[in-house]
């Protein structure tokens, strides 16, 4: 969510965060020192758009029962996102499957997580939020090709698997290859949390060998 990234940039020593999916980019000013916020197709999401966002949460909690708005969903700006494995038991493939289609009978594009399913409209995806950000950098995607690593879990990072040369999926990624277009280039040992102090962990180790 975006709340999250504003606490992360302000708490953080990290200059810019991309959220919900692409659907926003904030980062600090290198001249002034403030955070600011870029919200993709803003023109067509406003509080008619959230309100709308809600109403379908509403009735996906009222049909399933067994899954959840997310907690962290009342600081989203773009999209709406339903637990259905971060603090539920995990639901069911057929449940998924179902949700993800009254999301579309609704007139939504959907991205499924390792834990929340998103509805969001028009579509936009985590590539998308990397290439604005590298607009806003005055940066050309050759440079982020030859200068970051993207570490993922989920059928969503799926455009960033296919886009990025260092693309690194953690473990459990294991469970969504078949989904994936593009399987990520590095797969660690560990699952989630863990894996990403993995991966993280090699990467510094292969700096200070350089």
């Amino acid at each position: 969510p975006s709340g999250w990234g504003n606490a992360m940039l302000a708490m953080w020593p990290v200059t810019a965060c991309i959220t919900e999916n692409g659907g926003v980019v904030a980062w600090r000013d290198h001249v002034t020192g403030h955070l600011r916020q870029r919200i993709a197709h803003h023109t067509e999401r406003g509080e008619r758009y959230l309100t709308a966002l809600r109403q379908l949460g509403a009735e996906i909690i009222e049909r399933f029962p067994d899954v959840a708005l997310s907690a962290d969903q009342p600081w989203r700006l773009t999209d709406l996102a339903i637990d259905y494995a971060e603090q539920v038991p995990t639901a069911s493939a057929a449940t998924v499957a179902a949700i993800v289609a009254m999301m579309h009978e609704a007139g939504y594009d959907t991205a499924v997580s390792s834990i929340h399913i998103h509805a969001v409209r028009p579509a936009n995806d985590k590539a998308d939020g990397v290439r604005a950000l590298l607009d806003i950098r005055g940066l050309s995607w050759a440079h982020y090709e030859t200068h970051a690593a993207f570490i993922g879990d989920s059928a969503n990072d799926a455009s960033l698997f296919a886009q990025t040369p260092m693309a690194i999926g953690v473990a459990n990624v294991r469970d969504v290859l078949s989904r994936l277009p593009v399987a990520p280039r590095w797969i660690t040992e560990r699952e989630r949390g863990d894996g990403f102090v993995e991966a993280a962990n090699r990467l510094m180790a292969a700096r200070s060998h350089r």
